[in-house]
């Protein structure tokens, strides 16, 4: 699911950053084995590149794709591919964001509900990373 220049993106709704954040741990077992975090499971992939990842929880719930990434590394050039193929107001209001960088997920599962957290695959955009990033 690598794909330079692809990220996907998830949005969520939780009760804090906290169950964001426990809803993404990766763990490893006492011999030191990769042990997938819940996201992973409910969305049926492997683990990825940790240094990819951007999560943000925003304290105040929004229904507009741009209020929710406009804080979020390289927003303008995926707002703009988003914006070619879906409208600003979402379907429900959320507060918190997980985007994947150069991760081009299939969308197999678009939602999970559980752990105190609510997470929708909104799908995976381009984008452009600046040279002196």
């Amino acid at each position: 699911m690598e794909h330079e220049g692809m990220v996907s993106i998830w949005l969520g709704k939780c009760s804090d950053i906290k169950d964001l954040q426990h809803y993404l741990q990766v763990n490893y077992s006492k011999f030191g084995d990769y042990l997938n975090s819940k996201f992973e499971m409910d969305f049926k992939f492997e683990c990825f590149d940790e240094d990819l990842k951007e999560i943000n929880f925003i304290e105040r719930d929004s229904d507009s794709f741009s209020d929710i990434i406009k804080d979020q590394s390289f927003s303008e050039n995926i707002i703009s591919d988003y914006s070619k193929k879906f409208i600003d107001k979402l379907d429900r209001e959320y507060n918190s964001i997980i985007l994947l960088y150069d991760f081009n997920y299939d969308g197999c599962i678009k939602e999970a509900n559980g752990d105190n957290v609510y997470v929708k695959f909104v799908g995976s955009f381009k984008y452009i990373k600046m040279n002196n990033i």
